[in-house]
């Protein structure tokens, strides 16, 4: 499945997703090369869309219907094995987590052990140590004939299992002596942990391939944009039950993941959601359980779109400012990025107030994963500083085509120079002009197609710093890059260009 959002409208594409996708010479992906790259699948995803699209937008009175929410997943050991966490207060979870920590660590509870009224037993609230931190969680079992134990009674070395309320784990032995009563403010919280499993497909072949849970852990594992509905009370999944022959222990639940890509250069984002079985089925990991037919899956909600705002349009025809960068996105047409004189000193303040909230900081999980078209903050390779950025481009070796949106400027950039965090900068227009070049002699010469290369970078060490005079074609401007003509570009050119 794929879920677009765009503007205010939502679509959804019913296409498979081999179907859906095409390469850059405009022929069918191979899917099974997505099972050892699975990147491309997301690349080519990104690149293009099927021909037949539904609109499924919002009810009129700006409603939806979607059962789909956001959730936080854990750990995936396979696709039936999935560990989730759903959204809470975050403020008062973290407090009740470092509450829970002091007390076991520090306070009271440091001294209370596995009393003789403290049974271990299935569903006993209880406290654990584990990797450093005190969780909460409850007793499934335990591992004796009784399936109960208390201190002072032989057998120390009895386990228990436990599933952990915050992440839904399970671990399925620990020693019941090292587990301590959870106190009743500790209970307060309902647990946010679950563990669930997409019941709908099986693996292709037995058991689950590692190619499988790698494509799960990628991406569902502490990945933004995942949304989850569970499955397991809905009547007509239950229903089928019965007709698909199998038991299902594990709450089933349908997973989707979410990644936007650009429409054009600066337009609005189109967030696109994978529905993770139909991903897995057309990947060639998994296959539907005999005798389903997979209907047409809900509609999600409109996301809200967060991309950097256009740039505000010129006051009059004549553009002047200091040239910034000169590029060419197909070699056929020279695209001059120019700064006006009004908007310098708000530069200054993006940089400054970036550089200062990100200069010596480390990437964050969810700053590890990008999408063509998403906005983002990146530090400049020059200057070491930070600015305003958007993902062009993605490459196999994991690093990206970023452009500083202010400048126009490209740089290919590797995770840890960029970050998510936008500073509450979205609603700042783009403080860049761009202008396409119209002048002959910033065009292919007589009987080439493509401008060469080295000409660009000529171009560029001429007219970058130095003051540029631009007339547009047209007033006001309907298209971005603006066209135009540079009306002293034979001064720069032989080198009487004044700086900017």
């Amino acid at each position: 499945m794929i879920f677009i959002s765009l503007s205010q409208n939502a679509l959804l594409v019913s296409e498979g997703l081999a179907r859906a996708t095409t390469d850059k010479m405009g022929s069918p992906p191979q899917v099974a090369f997505f099972r050892e790259d699975p990147q491309r699948l997301l690349r080519a995803l990104s690149a293009s869309f099927p021909d037949q699209i539904f609109d499924l937008s919002a009810d009129e009175d700006g409603t939806s219907s979607s059962s789909y929410r956001s959730c936080h997943v854990v750990e995936a050991s396979s696709p039936d094995r999935i560990f989730v966490s759903t959204a809470t207060d975050q403020a008062e979870y973290r407090k009740l987590l470092e509450d829970l920590n002091y007390h076991y660590e520090f306070g009271e509870g440091k001294t209370v052990g596995a009393g003789a009224t403290f049974l271990v037993e299935s569903g006993v609230r209880c406290a654990l140590h584990l990797d450093g931190k005190w969780r909460r969680g409850e007793v499934l079992s335990v591992g004796n004939d009784r399936g109960r134990w208390e201190a002072g009674e032989d057998g120390e070395d009895c386990m228990a299992a436990v599933r952990l309320d915050d992440t839904g784990e399970i671990l399925e032995e620990t020693f019941a002596c090292s587990l301590k009563p959870l106190e009743q403010r500790f209970c307060m919280l309902e647990p946010r942990g679950f563990l669930y499993g997409m019941k709908r497909i099986v693996p292709s072949g037995d058991p689950w391939s590692v190619e499988a849970v790698n494509l799960v852990k990628t991406k569902l594992v502490d990945c933004e944009g995942v949304k989850f509905k569970l499955l397991s009370e809905e009547k007509e999944f239950v229903k089928h039950v019965k007709e698909w022959n199998f038991e299902a222990k594990t709450p089933a639940a349908s997973f989707v993941f979410c990644f936007e890509r650009p429409a054009g250069a600066l337009d609005p984002a189109v967030t696109v959601a994978v529905d993770m079985e139909k991903f897995l089925v057309e990947t060639g990991e998994a296959k539907w359980v005999e005798g389903l037919t997979p209907g047409p899956i809900e509609r999600l909600p409109s996301p809200p779109l967060l991309r950097w705002k256009p740039a505000d349009a010129p006051q009059s025809k004549v553009v002047e400012g200091t040239c910034m960068f000169v590029h060419s996105d197909d070699d056929r047409r020279i695209i001059v990025y120019l700064v006006t004189e009004e908007v310098e000193k708000k530069l200054e303040e993006i940089r400054s107030v970036a550089t200062q909230a990100f200069q010596g900081t480390s990437p964050r999980p969810q700053d590890r994963f990008w999408y063509a078209g998403q906005p983002c903050f990146v530090q400049f390779h020059w200057d070491l500083l930070w600015y305003r950025g958007q993902v062009l481009k993605i490459h196999k070796r994991d690093t990206y085509d970023v452009q500083l949106i202010d400048y126009g400027t490209i740089q290919e950039v590797g995770p840890r120079g960029m970050r998510k965090d936008l500073l509450g900068m979205a609603d700042v227009p783009t403080l860049v002009t761009a202008v396409e070049m119209t002048d002959r002699e910033l065009k292919p010469a007589d009987g080439k197609e493509k401008i060469d290369r080295r000409e660009i970078v000529d171009l560029h060490k001429s007219f970058v710093d130095k003051r540029v005079v631009i007339e547009l074609d047209e007033f006001p401007p309907t298209t971005w890059p603006y066209v135009g003509r540079l009306k002293n570009a034979i001064e720069i050119l032989v080198g009487k260009g004044p700086k900017g």
